[in-house]
């Protein structure tokens, strides 16, 4: 099952794959992707894909 995690705060959402991680320890992580910036003005989320 894949799933992509969001959060405005990086160190929360890396928080949140740490806990998927205990329980289920085969998780695939992907990147964590950078707020998106349009037009000089970015949207304040990051993003992570997580497969288990």
């Amino acid at each position: 099952m894949k799933q992509v995690l969001s959060d405005r705060d990086e160190f929360k959402l890396i928080e949140r794959i740490c806990k998927l991680r205990e329980s289920h320890p085969h998780i695939k992580v992907g990147e964590i992707q950078r707020p998106l910036v349009l037009g000089g003005v970015a949207d304040g989320v990051y993003e992570v894909e997580v497969e288990f």
